[in-house]
Parts: C-alpha cells; structure tokens; sequence
C-alpha cells in the first residue's frame, strides 16, 4: 500500500468518525458536548495533519512541518477555549 492510499483511508476513516460524532451531537448535553466538540476538532487537526504531512509533501521538510503543526496547534486550542466558554 503506497503512503498516499494509506493517508487517504485514514482520511476516510477520520471522516467517518467525525461524521458519527456531529450526528449524536444534537442529543448531547453538558459535558458531553463539550467533550464530543473537543473530539471534533482532534480529528480536525489529525486530517489537517495527514494532509499537510502527505499530501503537500511536507513530511520531506520537517521545519515546515513543524511550523504549519505550530500553527494548527494554536488554532485548534484557541477554538477549544471559545468551545468552553460558549
């Protein structure tokens, strides 16, 4: 199995998922909703990730990488603190 087919299944996959978790959203209260949000965007970041990495090729220059994770990072935290504050 080449990287890409791989990427692409776990693309799939990660779709999947996130899928599933916006459609029990509706019935979730509290603290499960909070944590179902917060599950949402690690798979988020985890696509996000899998695409910069092996799609744009940019496993082959990890400084890159590195900042491009920096700033997803970044972003995802800060809509996790706007997610619990909401």
């Amino acid at each position: 199995m080449t990287r890409e087919t791989r990427t692409w299944t776990l693309l799939v996959g990660l779709s999947a998922l996130s899928t599933l978790l916006a459609l029990l959203l509706p019935d979730l209260t509290g603290i499960g909703l909070w944590l179902a949000g917060a599950a949402l965007l690690a798979l988020a970041f985890a696509k996000a990730r899998l695409i910069l990495a092996d799609y744009l090729g940019l496993a082959a220059a990890r400084p890159w990488l590195a900042g491009f994770t920096g700033v997803l990072a970044l972003l995802m935290s800060l809509w996790l603190v706007l997610l619990l504050v909401a």
